[in-house]
C-alpha cells in the first residue's frame, strides 16, 4: 500500500461505513459498497480525493494548495463530500438511526 492509497483510505474510512477497499496500481483505491456499486478514487498533489474516472474534486484537504507551501506534508482531513456518493454506503450520521 502507497502513501496515496493510506491517505485515500483513511478518507473512506471517515466517510463510509460497511465497505471494501480493493488497491489499484499505486495510486488508486476501489471502494465497494454494500449494495454492490463500485467507485474508484485517486487523488491529486495538494491530497485532495478525487473520482478516478471523472476527474471530479471529491473532497478537499486540509493541505496548502500552493506548490511552495505545501513541501512532502500528507493529508490529515478532507472538507466536503461529493453528493453523487451519498447513498452508497451507509455514514456515519446515517448509521445513528
Amino acid at each position: 500500500m502507497t502513501n496515496i492509497q493510506i491517505d485515500i483510505c483513511n478518507y473512506l474510512s471517515s466517510e463510509f461505513i460497511g465497505c471494501r477497499y480493493e488497491l489499484l496500481g499505486k495510486d488508486r483505491v476501489k471502494v465497494i459498497g454494500k449494495g454492490g456499486e463500485e467507485y474508484t478514487f485517486t487523488c491529486n498533489i495538494f491530497g485532495d480525493i478525487l473520482d478516478a474516472k471523472t476527474k471530479e474534486v471529491v473532497a478537499i484537504s486540509d493541505l496548502p494548495h500552493d506548490l511552495d507551501l505545501i513541501g512532502n506534508q500528507r493529508p490529515s482531513s478532507w472538507k466536503g463530500k461529493n453528493e453523487s456518493f451519498k447513498g452508497m454506503a451507509p455514514g456515519k450520521e446515517q448509521d445513528q438511526d
